[in-house]
């Protein structure tokens, strides 16, 4: 562990920064304490002032917390003993024991996490999946001490939900992302506004599961997969919802507003929700699959042939389409020397004739319009 700590009087300043930059190189910012990068960043005037006060102080690393969340450590019963998981601003995530409270396991991340979703048991095996601030998620499993998948979100996470075996993730560019555990995008929808935070709906007792999207539109999106089943309308904007038991009603969403404000809603027991009840998402019918007839073996022949003569085909149809712009250009130029076209191409005389047949019971009246061309012209 480097840092400004326990000097000798003999060394100097200028000589100890350029050792603590050579160490910087090659353990990178995360080796280094917060006393160090504090003092790699001062002017040489307040250096000799700086490591003065704090030579005979204990070295100490500390972070900073950026998202928890918990693990069930050997049951996975709703009152079994959880573990605590941590995301750290050093790319650390530890795992708490709940009893003693001492590091059971530490994992590495290429960046800075800021969301997690963490499934599975402990002594068996676990899965966390975790949004960093580099605009990607990781997957970290108990075998790896390292993430190993990665996936390119393209844009910065402001929320992210496990939805059975699938990862919801909403991004600052206005969109709801869902992805499979392996890293398959499965869809994505665009909102009407800015996410500010994510929280899941768990029903259980009529075993209904979606997705709680707040926007800064004042307004509370629930999505089932991707329709959009429900809208609530609030005073202000939503910054954090939770969702579950409160007191004697099992489904209760409990949000907080920008202004401070604390808003409470209730399920009805009877509730129910029809995926597509609201505007937002595709019709039903265009989920439903086509039927689509099986290939026939002239298809197939025809199939084969068209790969075989590609490009006898090609060249062929290359010669009929300017064989035919020939015709239109020889038939063109025919009508102007024989004069046929009704409009001059003389730049003196800009004047298009027309001639027009009315028929009314046995008269018949023939009627020859003379138009002048030319650029303002009004006269006919």
């Amino acid at each position: 562990m480097t840092s400004v700590g326990y000097l000798q009087e003999t060394i100097d300043m200028k000589t100890m920064k350029e050792m603590l930059e050579g160490i910087r190189n090659e353990v990178t910012e995360r080796g280094l304490t917060t006393r160090t990068q504090r003092f790699l960043m001062l002017p040489e005037a307040e250096m000799q002032e700086f490591a003065d006060v704090h030579k005979h102080t204990p070295l100490k690393r500390q972070t900073v917390i950026t998202c928890l969340d918990t693990m069930k450590k050997s049951m996975a019963d709703g009152d079994a003993v959880s573990c605590l998981v941590l995301g750290t601003e050093n790319r650390d995530i530890y795992i708490l024991d709940p009893e003693a409270f001492t590091v059971l396991s530490v994992l590495t991340l290429p960046s800075m996490p800021v969301f997690m979703s963490v499934s599975g048991l402990f002594d068996v095996d676990f899965r966390i999946i975790v949004a960093c601030r580099d605009g990607c998620l990781y997957t970290l499993k108990r075998d790896a001490a390292e993430a190993k998948s990665k996936v390119d979100l393209g844009s910065q996470p402001v929320g992210l939900v496990r939805l059975d075996k699938n990862i919801v993730v909403g991004c600052m560019d206005q969109t709801l992302r869902c992805y499979s555990t392996k890293g398959r995008k499965l869809w994505s929808i665009a909102l009407p506004a800015t996410i500010t935070t994510l929280e899941l709906m768990d029903q259980q007792r009529h075993g209904f599961k979606a997705v709680l999207v707040a926007l800064t539109n004042c307004q509370v999106h629930v999505y089932k997969d991707k329709y959009l089943v429900d809208v609530i309308t609030c005073d202000d904007v939503i910054t954090g919802m939770k969702f579950g038991r409160y007191g004697r009603e099992d489904s209760t969403l409990v949000m907080v507003s920008r202004g401070g404000g604390i808003l409470v809603k209730m399920l009805k027991r009877k509730a129910q929700f029809v995926e597509g009840s609201h505007c937002g998402g595709p019709p039903l019918t265009q989920m439903q699959k086509l039927n689509i007839p099986k290939k026939t073996k002239l298809f197939v022949d025809q199939t084969m042939r068209e790969r075989d003569n590609c490009v006898l085909m090609h060249l062929t149809f290359q010669h009929d389409l300017y064989r035919l712009r020939f015709n239109t250009a020889k038939a063109y130029v025919h009508s102007l020397q024989s004069s046929l076209n009704p409009i001059s191409t003389s730049l003196t005389e800009p004047v298009k004739l027309s001639a027009t047949v009315l028929t009314r019971m046995h008269a018949r009246t023939h009627a020859l319009v003379l138009q002048c061309t030319s650029v303002g012209s009004r006269y006919t």
